[in-house]
């Protein structure tokens, strides 16, 4: 399995060992496990459900493979303290959820072999609303609300591109400066799956490639893409977090 997988705490701090947090640094993801409790999983997968009338447990409705809630449809868990709890394990300083919540994004199934099929590479907030330094948000979080197998709609992830783009990106721009593109060497070739069950959440570096997948599960994948911010802007432009390597400095 790529990346890290780890327990969601019960207490108000959680605490990741050292090779977890290199892990991270290396990969720029993780993928937590028991983000959010059973009933509040089907409590959002039943709004969601409502809201962009669809059947999570239906087949082949033809259309679009990936489906992204409108503008003015956005959710977010109430039990927030697990995720945010890791998230300041991972850059070092409180972030926060907007209070409009996240972006639900589906992957509805389709006939077919099963196999995994990554396509829409991109990096979330590009090129409009990324920069090199987290002057807009700092991690990307999928929330899981079904369980996601690796031929089932998977996010597709580069692991180590976060560093790649942070590399090629600080070449060409000033510190806080923007690039319009993926580097070289990252391509829907080199993605690999990543799977879960729901409830789960995969924590990604700002910077890092992704993708959608397609879905051969017979049920339709579903998922809240929610940004995460620094509680305090200063915090994400200081010089710890700049240098820090398991946030933005690609010393490899």
């Amino acid at each position: 399995m790529i990346g890290n997988r780890i327990e969601g705490s019960k207490s108000e701090t959680v605490v990741l060992s050292q090779e977890e947090l290199d892990a991270f640094s290396r990969q720029g993801f993780l993928l937590l496990k028991g983000a959010i409790d059973a009933h509040e999983t089907q409590t959002l997968r039943a709004v969601i459900e409502k809201t962009m009338g669809c059947d999570c447990d239906g087949t082949d409705k033809g259309g679009d493979s990936c489906l992204i809630a409108p503008r003015e449809f956005r959710v977010a868990p109430l039990k927030q303290e697990r995720i945010l709890d890791t998230a300041r394990a991972l850059v070092g300083f409180d972030c926060r959820i907007l209070d409009e919540g996240g972006c639900p994004v589906l992957v509805v199934p389709e006939r077919g072999q099963e196999c995994f099929v990554p396509f829409n590479l991109h990096i979330d907030g590009y090129p409009n609303s990324v920069s090199l330094l987290p002057d807009r948000r700092c991690l990307i979080v999928l929330l899981l609300l079904t369980d996601t197998g690796e031929f089932g709609g998977a996010t597709a992830v580069a692991p180590g591109g976060h560093r790649k783009v942070f590399e090629c990106w600080s070449k060409d721009c000033d510190r806080l400066g923007y690039n319009r593109g993926i580097p070289n060497g990252i391509s829907l070739e080199s993605l690999s799956p990543v799977a879960g069950r729901a409830g789960d959440a995969i924590l990604m570096h700002y910077l890092l490639p992704h993708a959608h997948s397609r879905n051969f599960s017979g049920h339709t994948r579903v998922a809240i893409n929610i940004p995460l911010f620094a509680v305090s802007p200063d915090a994400c432009h200081s010089d710890a977090f700049f240098r820090s390597p398991s946030n933005c400095r690609c010393d490899v």
